[in-house]
């Protein structure tokens, strides 16, 4: 039975997507996954922190020893309200470190733990349109996306070497997002529903969808796919 390691599991991306696989009968793995609803009662959480670089290679052996994973998601998306006059550093660097710190060090370990598999792997980040588009609302988000875009063509470049391939998913505005994004310095929420084309923000059925397929497809690697119903078609020129 193939494993799906999913790096968050306390937000609603992380919760969706490993609820999707477990439905598809599939070994589901993850972190922080305390007070996890009764739907993923059968997901293996282990306790790890994965800002720090020693846990995160000791979470790869124990992975190894319970049979390997064949496929990671990256869910941290940490959002909170910074500016560039008000933003304290030490919720900046909390935000880096949960957005993109645990994805650097889970790429390489685990990373490095699919390579060295028969079935190689997928590493499937899920980012955001603010990795390019800036927010007025939350700095420390955007700036963390937008290594996490990086972060995606390194690992690309260098795991994919390996065999393992990699893709970033740009996700546009999804619920709740419109609440802490909300800010007089840009408009780019006030009723965002209207500037997608379909009038619908993406789904978290369909978030899932767009990683399965993520996962399956190799000749995408280095890949970064905007899901976001053609919101920044309105908003890429301005």
């Amino acid at each position: 039975m193939p494993t799906v390691f999913v790096s968050d599991l306390s937000g609603p991306c992380g919760q969706a997507i490993a609820g999707y696989y477990l439905q598809k009968g599939v070994k589901v793995a993850g972190l922080l996954g305390k007070n996890l609803p009764a739907s993923l009662a059968d997901v293996v959480c282990y306790d790890a922190d994965a800002t720090s670089e020693a846990q995160c290679a000791a979470l790869a052996e124990q992975l190894k020893a319970a049979g390997g994973v064949d496929a990671m998601i990256l869910t941290s998306r940490e959002m909170e309200i910074t500016s560039v006059q008000n933003g304290p550093e030490e919720l900046f660097d909390r935000v880096l470190a949960r957005n993109t710190k645990t994805a650097f060090f889970l790429a390489k370990y685990v990373g490095d733990l699919m390579a060295q598999s028969e079935s190689k792997g997928a590493i499937v980040y899920v980012g955001s349109i603010h990795g390019e588009k800036p927010t007025g609302a939350s700095l420390a988000f955007s700036c963390s996306m937008g290594a996490l875009k990086m972060l995606n063509r390194e690992t690309a470049l260098q795991l994919g070497r390996k065999g393992v391939h990699t893709v970033l998913i740009e996700l546009g505005p999804i619920q709740g997002d419109e609440i802490i994004m909300d800010t007089p310095l840009s408009p780019i929420y006030d009723g965002y529903v209207q500037s997608i084309p379909r009038k619908q923000p993406c789904t978290f059925d369909e978030l899932c969808g767009l990683v399965d397929m993520a996962v399956r497809t190799p000749m995408i690697n280095g890949t970064e796919i905007r899901a976001d119903g053609g919101f920044m078609l309105k908003y890429a020129d301005r």
